[in-house]
């Protein structure tokens, strides 16, 4: 999926993290940024803002699961590296930049 990603094939990501979620992956929280984050490149801007909605809170996760590193940077930074992508695609301009402020971009 992650191959598919640096590449940009964003139907391929969804298709490969659907999959995961089918396998029981459900609950990473890479898997849905990663999801919502190819919904985002194929312009499906409601199903991308509907996931992340429905995404656990941070303090659900395993603290050793939110400091793994993924594209360079934690989890918890490119989940709100990816909430602040769609807020500014629905021009939610604001809540954006809530979202960056959060990661301590």
């Amino acid at each position: 999926m992650f191959g598919s990603r640096k590449l940009g094939d964003w139907k391929s990501v969804l298709r490969e993290s659907d999959a995961a979620i089918e396998s029981g992956a459900d609950s990473s929280p890479q898997l849905v940024a990663s999801k919502a984050e190819a919904l985002l490149k194929l312009h499906k801007l409601e199903d991308a803002e509907s996931i992340l909605t429905n995404m656990p809170k941070f303090d659900s996760y395993p603290s050793s699961c939110l400091q793994t590193k993924l594209f360079g940077m934690l989890v918890e930074a490119y989940v709100l590296y990816v909430r602040a992508q769609v807020e500014m695609a629905l021009g939610r301009f604001e809540n954006a930049v809530a979202a960056v402020e959060k990661g301590g971009y």
